[in-house]
């Protein structure tokens, strides 16, 4: 399944580049940003931290209303 998300995500940033919507830079910005993101959402879950924990660090809380980032220090 796995394979199968990937490869969606890359046709349709291939489609983006082949319609001139966007450059090579921004489909690999995008790209990389959101991976960081996702496999940061992931660690999250699966650390099981919660909001009340006193971590130091970039933390990302999904809301009900968007997404939350916290930098603690």
């Amino acid at each position: 399944m796995l394979i199968g998300l990937y490869s969606l995500a890359t046709m349709v940033a291939a489609s983006r580049m082949y319609t001139r919507d966007h450059w090579f830079s921004d489909v690999l910005f995008a790209g990389t940003l959101s991976t960081f993101v996702g496999r940061s959402v992931v660690h999250h879950y699966e650390s099981g931290m919660t909001e009340n924990d006193d971590a130091t660090g970039l933390h990302i809380i999904p809301q009900s209303n968007g997404v939350m980032v916290v930098w603690r220090f």
